[in-house]
């Protein structure tokens, strides 16, 4: 079951996927950043990395930052009794980068979710286990809905935008949703397209590379999502 929705919190809507056409930058247009999401990478590589260069930078409070964010990823996808590990890096993670900046609100709150959750991840876990017969109970009644068609999480890229004002939010970020592996209409999906829109790009420069913080674009469109998502693991 999803995470969230066992907690009553509002998810947005996903998005399907589907390629997005675009027509090529002209010598007066600039390039649109590539969108990179953490999905796209090994987070536990990314973890390790950041732990190793901030025992020399212990400073540095953007790799806090990450490695807060990372961290706590990484945690609400462990079963339980694994994620608490996790929850505790990210929480002192957060702490780390407080002390750091001291009047920075992101980070009191930040650091405030953090133990909260670190604290909570016993009745957290147990909660995620008590949604399980309800979420397979959901996904047995969708499958005879529509004649046992599997499905495979996949990620949109949003529609592309303008470069944002320098105090305007952050790019939109691919979101996940569920696709047919063979949709009523169309070819079956092939692992050939389904890895292109997971692997991140190596071929763009670092400097226009955006990382996954945004909103996503609900605007776009090309495909279903699973009806019984809000039951679904993310």
């Amino acid at each position: 079951m999803n995470r969230t929705s066992i907690l009553g919190l509002t998810l947005a809507v996903p998005i399907a996927p589907g390629a997005i056409a675009q027509a090529p930058p002209t010598p007066t247009q600039a390039q649109p950043p590539t969108m990179i999401g953490t999905h796209q990478i090994d987070r536990y590589e990314a973890i390790r990395l950041l732990q190793a260069e901030l025992k020399s930078s212990p400073d540095n409070k953007a790799d806090w930052v990450i490695l807060g964010e990372l961290a706590h990823e990484v945690a609400f996808e462990l079963p339980g009794g694994q994620d608490a590990a996790y929850y505790k890096i990210s929480r002192e993670a957060y702490e780390k980068a407080l002390a750091l900046d001291p009047n920075n609100s992101g980070l009191k709150a930040a650091v405030a979710f953090a133990r909260e959750q670190e604290a909570d991840a016993a009745s957290f876990d147990a909660q995620r286990r008590r949604g399980v017969a309800a979420y397979l109970a959901a996904r047995r009644r969708e499958l005879a809905a529509s004649g046992v068609s599997p499905t495979v999480r996949v990620y949109a890229q949003p529609a592309p935008a303008q470069a944002p004002a320098p105090t305007g939010p952050s790019p939109s970020a691919a979101y996940p949703t569920y696709r047919p592996y063979a949709p009523a209409q169309g070819q079956p999906l092939t692992y050939r397209q389904y890895s292109s829109g997971i692997l991140p790009s190596v071929s763009s420069t670092a400097a226009n590379i955006t990382p996954r913080q945004g909103q996503s674009n609900p605007a776009s469109t090309g495909g279903a999502v699973k009806p019984a998502a809000a039951a679904a693991p993310p």
